[in-house]
This record gives C-alpha cells, structure tokens and sequence, in this order.
C-alpha cells in the first residue's frame, strides 16, 4: 500500500529544483486541502480543550500560522475569546474569514511580522485599546500548530520561540504542536510536494523552549494521522504539542 500523498517523511532524493520557491506559494496552492488533511487531528483538538480551561474569560490569542481557521481559531472564537489569527497564505486567510467570522485575521510572516502590528490586532474592548494595555502587556495565550514545518531553518524555530515568549503577558500561555524532525534543511516530502524543513526532536525543542525564558507545563506525543484518500489514510506519523509557561518573573 502506497504512503498517503498528505504524509510528511524524509526524501533526501529530491532535487533543489522542485521546491517550492516560498512557504505563501506552497501554502497558497494547498489552500483548503490543507484543511481538509489536518482538521480532524484528535491531538490538537484535545490540546486546545486544554487550553481553553486554562484561560481567564474574554482572553486574548494569537493564533500563529492559523492556515484556514480550522481547528484552532475557531474552537477557541467559539470559546469566547478574542482571537487573532496571523497566516502567510491569503488563500487560506480568505477560507479562515469565512470559517470564523468571529476573529480577526491578519496577513503577515510569523517569524518577521512587528510585535505592535500583532498586539493591537485583536479585536479589544476600546479603552484597551486607546490606553495601548494589548501593546505593552502582550496576549494571554499563543497557539502555532505545525506552523513551522517548510521553508524554515532551525535558527528561524530558535527566533520564533524568542518571538512567541516577546508577544506574550508574563504568566501567558503557549501551545506549540510540531513533528518532531532533527536538522536542518532536510529535504522532505509532504502532501506531494518536496521542500526543505528543519527542525529538533522533543527533547531539544523542550531545551530551546525552556532557553528563552518558558516553563514547560508538560508535553503530549501521539501518532499524526494526515486524512488521506481511501486506504492511504492510514500513514501514521509521530507529532508532539507542548504546553508552556511565560515565567511570571520575566519582564
């Protein structure tokens, strides 16, 4: 039986030349098979029910990476918090508008997009707006499922986590889900596609975490099941989601 087309595995083969020049182009053209691959996944949605209890009412978050919406920004809209989703791909923000009407979605790159842009996004109350409280204090939480898996360099993962802990309120939660792949540059295969990604294995994403001032709360791995087609949906592939603390102490 053939491994599903939506599987992420090594395929040192492949040639330089048919990458996809960008993460928007290749995030672009997946659009809503993206969704449609990854919605479902049982781990995330039980990681985010995790979330939800651990959050102060009308909470604010940054959904880092949201692709279409689904699951992420629409459990946690329909939650009742103020949610802000940040995606390079306008085809999948144009999906994720539609899905979750009660979020606000911005277009920009998670590891270059300025702080202020992203911290006056959400949609706040007016005088916490006009008194700057979402800009100098940061959100309450930040969730990035799998937002880091093409195109990216293990220095860019290092920064992003830097960048997660800045965005943040000292006591803010992060939840990171990921497939844990140690190196960089490794050329990989995922939804038919070939591209190069970087990454650690838990363990060292745990050391990164934990260098840029976050309290690992504690971590699931589980078994990643992309929807295929048919019987190809049965390709499992090890993911990991960490749950993390901004230390209280850190300003």
């Amino acid at each position: 039986m053939e491994h599903s087309h939506y599987a992420l595995a090594a395929n040192p083969t492949s040639e330089p030349s048919v990458y996809r020049s960008t993460p928007q182009a290749l995030y672009t053209e997946l659009g809503k098979t993206y969704e449609q691959a990854y919605s479902h996944d049982e781990g995330q949605i039980r990681s985010l029910q995790w979330l939800i209890t651990h959050l102060p009412p009308n909470a604010t978050v940054l959904d880092m990476g949201c692709g279409t919406g689904v699951a992420a920004s629409k459990m946690l809209s329909e939650a009742g918090f103020r949610v802000t989703g940040i995606d390079i791909s306008p085809v999948m923000l144009a999906c994720a508008r539609e899905a979750v009407p009660g979020a606000r979605f911005v277009e920009g790159d998670i590891l270059t997009s300025e702080p202020r842009s992203l911290l006056s996004s959400p949609p706040v109350a007016d005088d916490q707006e006009e008194n700057g409280e979402c800009r100098e204090t940061g959100v309450d939480a930040i969730v990035a499922y799998f937002s880091l898996i093409g195109h990216v360099s293990q220095q860019d993962t290092r920064d992003f986590f830097a960048r997660a802990h800045q965005f943040l309120k000292p006591g803010g939660v992060f939840v990171f889900g990921t497939v844990p792949l140690e190196g960089d540059q490794v050329v990989i295969r995922w939804m038919g596609r070939d591209f190069p990604s970087s990454g650690f294995s838990t363990e060292n994403t745990i050391k990164e975490i934990e260098k840029v001032g976050f309290e690992v709360l504690e971590y699931e791995e589980m078994m990643f099941l992309p929807k295929g087609r048919g019987g190809e949906d049965r390709w499992l592939r090890r993911s990991s989601c960490l749950f993390m603390r901004r230390k209280d102490n850190e300003i």
